[in-house]
This record gives C-alpha cells, structure tokens and sequence, in this order.
C-alpha cells in the first residue's frame, strides 16, 4: 500500500469516527429535544385541561352559555394532541394532519418534527409506549368530559337542571378530574424516565464510541506518525538521490561537453530536443534553437527531398523498433550536409533511456578521405603492377651484336626482347666512349664546351 493511500485510510478512519460522534451527539440531542418538547406538550395539555374542567363546574353553578363555550374552546388543545396521536397510529399515516394536531395542541412549530420523529422511532420503547398508553388514557377522558359537557349543555339550555342533577354533574367531573390528574401523573413521570433512559443510552453509546475512537484514532496517528518517519526516511533518500543525480548530471555535463560525439537528446516519437552538445554545433554548424525537433533537422541535413526522404524512412523504421525494444539501433551511416554547406560522413547511433532518445554521430569524414585516398593509391599499384613483366633467368645473348635468342630459337634484338616482355619503351643515345671512338670530332667540341 503506498503512503498516499495509508495517509487517505487515515484520514477516513477519523473523519469516521468524528462523524460517528456528531451523528450520536444530533441523535442524542433530537431525541431528547422531542422528550423536551412532549413534556412541554403535556404541561399545555394538562393546563388546558383544567381549565375546561373549572369552566365547566362554573357553567354548572352559574348556566353561563360563555363558560361552556370556553370550556370547547379550551378542550382543542387536548383534541388537537389526540387527533395527531391517533394518526400517527396509521400505517400510512398523514404527516400533514400529524404537524396540524401538535399545533392546534399549541407544540412549537420547531418541535413538531422533533415529536414525530421520537414517537416513530421509540414508539415500542417501554418508556415510551408507557407514556402513549398514559397519553391514550388522558384522551379517552376527554372525550368523555365533553360527553358530560355536552350533556350539561343539554339540560341547561332546556331548563331542565335541577340541584340534583347539578350534584351528579359535579360527582362526575371530579371523578374525570382525578383520573386525568392521575393519567397525566403517570404520562409525566413515564416521560421523565424515557428522558433518563435516552440520557444513560446516549452516553453509554457516546462512551462506548469515544472509547472505540480513541482506539482507531490512536492506531492512525501511529500509522502517521509511521507514515512521517518514512517520509522523513524517503525525503532524506531523495536528498540524497538529488545529490547523487546532480554529481552525475555534472559528470554526465562534462562527458557530453567534451565528448567527439555529435550528441542529440530528444523526447518521444516526435524527438523533441532537450539538449545538444557543443560538438553537434561545432561539427555541423547548426544551434539548439535551429533544430528544435527532428522534423526541423531533416530539410537541413539532407536538402535533396528524394535522398531525405530515403533516410528518413530507414531511420524511422529503426528508431520505432529501439523505443520498442528499449535497446540501441544499428548504426546507420550518412552524408550529412552542414550548415557552410559542406558535407560529412556520419555514422549514427540511437538509444532510448527512459523517455529519452539519445541519438549520437561519429564525423567518419577524414577516415573516408582516407581510405579514398589509400583505395586510389591501390589501384594505381595494380595498374602499375599489371603493367609490369618481370625477366627472370638466363638470357642467351651474342657476344659480338648483342641480339638476344627467343624462345623460338631465333636471335633478336635486345630492345624488341624487352619490350615484349616487360611493356619497357627505349629511347637511343650515346655513351661517352662510344663517341670518342665512333665521332672524335663532335666528341672534341662537346669536351671543349665544358671545360
């Protein structure tokens, strides 16, 4: 696994863990905002519920038709939680008439959702399907408040109450009284419960997790802090690679600086020109920004398009196969026109390291004026060699005309025997004796003339 992968795992693990902690710590805090808030709901629910009670024994004594439309109006509070309780009951339940019954119920409209969530969720909690049954009770009792209501109603607006029925009607809304006194006790006490219930379940939860955390989050910081060292490890052997690469870039400056060889570095298929060295410009003529790729070198170096195009393809075709093969090209020899517009003989070689392509030229030019050289003074020795006839042995010659026997039998003259047989042309003149004793005059004259 590399270290920018352990680092990302890392990272992962306590972006995790962080966001575990926030979603309990969200959770914990919406759950017990909905307790909050149906202890909240229960306070209004069970004030209201009083005061329908009250108005209701004064619409009793006094036959007040105000009281008892106080006591409806007073009751909507309670009708309005029951309405949203019994929806919520629904399997298809609608939020809609849910959020309408909690604000008729006079819930926070920010709290709504808060209750809605909590009673989905924990609905089959001990602790709160106490408090719903206790909620169910209170509800149950309301309605049956506004049955006696609605009776009372029925014999005052017929003038048909009496003293005896007025100490019924109040039997009964005091016995309705102490029953939802004491649901409403046990709906409060069982929501205080569901309270420390989620309390010590969050913070269980939140420790167990903390704990975990910890744990995972130590274990990361240890892989960091395994993860720096080796990169404190890597960066040390990169400074000293660096260093080590920049002692061998200067060697390799001062190879190519002063190497014979025209070299020429490139990049890629297109061979891109990253460095020439002072040789390639010396021995050719041409700079750096002259020849910035192979494409630019090729009308220079070769101006006669058919020849160009010759070369090129030959080149190409090796090139191709030593990037293929990483390995170098057979060298291949050239004629290359410089920029004075001369000519060298170049021998080329080409090697790819890498993503670089090293093509490097050997001037051969003097070695070929030379072997020219050599190759033309051999032929001049074969031709001379071929032209000369040795004469070897004895050769019979007469004592007294000199004529020379063939090897028909038949005297010759020595001149004619030579030639035939060595290709020797003579031309005739006379020794000194022989003019003294054949032409003493012209002999004297001549004597005379240099003395």
């Amino acid at each position: 696994m590399s270290i920018k992968t352990k680092i990302n795992v890392a990272m992962c693990v306590i972006l995790f863990v962080i966001g575990g902690l926030f979603f309990i710590g969200n959770s914990g805090c919406n759950t017990l905002s909905g307790i909050r808030a149906y202890v909240g709901a229960e306070g209004l629910w069970t004030k209201a519920q009083k005061e329908a009670t009250y108005q209701l024994v004064q619409y009793i004594f006094t036959e007040d038709e105000s009281k008892y439309q106080i006591f409806l109006s007073t009751l909507k509070i309670p009708l309005g939680d029951s309405s949203a309780r019994i929806e919520l009951e629904k399997e298809n339940a609608s939020n809609k008439t849910i959020i309408m019954g909690f604000a008729e119920g006079g819930n926070h409209p920010e709290d709504i959702q808060q209750m809605i969530s909590l009673y989905k969720r924990f609905k089959n909690n001990d602790k709160i399907s106490q408090a719903i049954e206790q909620w169910g009770i209170g509800d149950s009792l309301v309605d049956q408040l506004l049955i006696v209501g609605d009776e009372i109603h029925h014999h005052i607006t017929n003038n048909e109450m009496n003293s005896g029925l007025k100490d019924s009607y109040l039997a009964k809304v005091d016995i309705l009284q102490k029953q939802l006194n004491q649901a409403e006790v046990l709906f409060s006490h069982s929501m205080m419960d569901a309270a420390r219930w989620a309390a010590n379940f969050l913070l269980t939860i939140m420790l167990i997790f903390s704990a975990l955390g910890a744990i995972v989050c130590l274990i990361m910081l240890r892989i960091i802090y395994i993860i720096i060292a080796d990169l404190e490890t890597q960066t040390n052997k990169e400074r000293v690679l660096r260093k080590e690469l920049s002692k061998s870039e200067k060697k390799f400056r001062a190879i190519a600086e002063t190497s014979p060889l025209a070299i020429y570095m490139s990049q890629g298929f297109t061979q891109e020109a990253i460095y020439i060295n002072p040789t390639f410009t010396e021995l050719f003529g041409y700079t750096f920004d002259e020849v910035p790729t192979a494409t630019d070198w090729w009308p220079l170096a070769y101006p006669d398009e058919a020849h160009r195009q010759i070369i090129m393809e030959e080149w190409q075709k090796r090139v191709e196969y030593a990037i293929d093969t990483k390995t170098a090209i057979k060298p291949m020899e050239t004629v290359v026109t410089c920029k004075d517009g001369s000519e060298k003989h170049i021998s080329w070689g080409y090697i790819t390291i890498g993503s670089e392509n090293w093509a490097f030229g050997l001037d051969l030019t003097e070695d070929k004026l030379a072997e020219e050289k050599r190759e033309s003074l051999i032929a001049e020795l074969q031709t001379a060699i071929s032209e000369i006839k040795t004469l070897r042995g004895i050769l019979p010659i007469c004592c007294y005309c000199k004529n020379i026997r063939n090897d028909e039998g038949y005297f010759e003259q020595i001149e004619s025997y030579i030639h035939q047989r060595s290709g020797v042309d003579f031309s005739h003149t006379i020794c000194a004796t022989c003019m003294k004793k054949h032409h003493p005059d012209e002999y004297e004259i001549i004597a005379h003339k240099k003395e």
